[in-house]
């Protein structure tokens, strides 16, 4: 729908076995042959605790409003591969132009999605999520379209009442703006990756642990943790999450330390892979 490569790149935990999917879309301007270049540790990180991620390469020049739609087509065309578990439904991410592209996937019915992450979305459009969300922003993104505040009202347009569905475990929504954190934090940071993980980990592998850090109170939790925020305010989430306490949030991160070694700390080399012939990367 977007123009650009018909391909996208596949991340892959260097490990035998299944794994759930995970569909990114890029910002814009960073498609093509600079999605591995712009993500690297992002999507390195993320695959590396257990996910398949296919990122699609189209739109490499330009803002694409349809993005959602490739994004959407990629879990099609990846959800056949043989290392994928679809049995588990499938999770959206996305950076800027791929934030909004996630907002606008998170009100898909027909693609089973279980949890969505929208890094520093534009704010340009969106329609009405169905899936658990966490709103990534930063106090300091200057971006047009993409500024704290605008981000804070997707949050509060997001209802719990949509996500009551088959399939969904503990409907809830996050909104969480870092202290000093620029547009870019997601292509050249870190901060966000641990939470990415958790949201995952939370509303797809099902992990209380998991919950905890990102709907809890405890030391380690995204609103209440070590990191400085400007704002960070949840809803939902499961009575779980906010009965954990701290010795299993140690718990936890030393399960994803083993996991990461079991996996080869996170990821076997990255293919691009064909998709034209289902439509992604065509004009349109």
């Amino acid at each position: 729908m977007c123009g650009g490569p018909p391909t996208a790149l596949v991340y892959s935990p260097d490990a035998p076995g299944r794994f759930p999917l995970l569909s990114f879309a890029h910002g814009m301007t960073a498609g093509g042959d600079k999605v591995d270049r712009s993500y690297s540790r992002l999507l390195r990180q993320v695959a590396g605790t257990g996910y398949v991620i296919i990122a699609t390469q189209d739109a490499p020049t330009a803002f694409c409003a349809n993005m959602y739609k490739d994004q959407l087509k990629s879990i099609d065309v990846a959800k056949r591969f043989p290392n994928v578990d679809a049995s588990k439904g499938f999770g959206i991410f996305g950076h800027s132009m791929g934030g909004q592209s996630t907002v606008n996937s998170a009100g898909s019915r027909s693609h089973d999605i279980r949890a969505a992450v929208a890094l520093h979305p534009a704010t340009f459009g969106g329609g009405t999520v169905k899936v658990p969300i966490l709103y990534a922003t930063g106090s300091s993104d200057r971006m047009t379209g993409c500024s704290p505040r605008a981000v804070e009202g997707l949050y509060d347009r997001t209802s719990l009442s949509n996500m009551n569905r088959p399939g969904i475990f503990n409907p809830g929504k996050v909104f969480a703006n870092i202290r000093g954190a620029g547009h870019t934090e997601p292509n050249f940071g870190s901060k966000w990756n641990r939470y990415v993980i958790a949201m995952f980990d939370c509303h797809i592998k099902r992990s209380p642990s998991s919950c905890g850090i990102i709907y809890g109170r405890g030391r380690d939790s995204l609103c209440h943790g070590s990191l400085s925020m400007a704002k960070c305010i949840t809803a939902g989430g499961g009575r779980a999450a906010f009965d954990i306490d701290d010795d299993l949030l140690d718990s936890y991160d030393d399960d994803l330390e083993e996991e990461e070694e079991n996996v080869g700390v996170g990821f076997g080399p990255s293919v691009s892979f064909p998709i034209a012939a289902v439509g992604i990367g065509g004009k349109g």
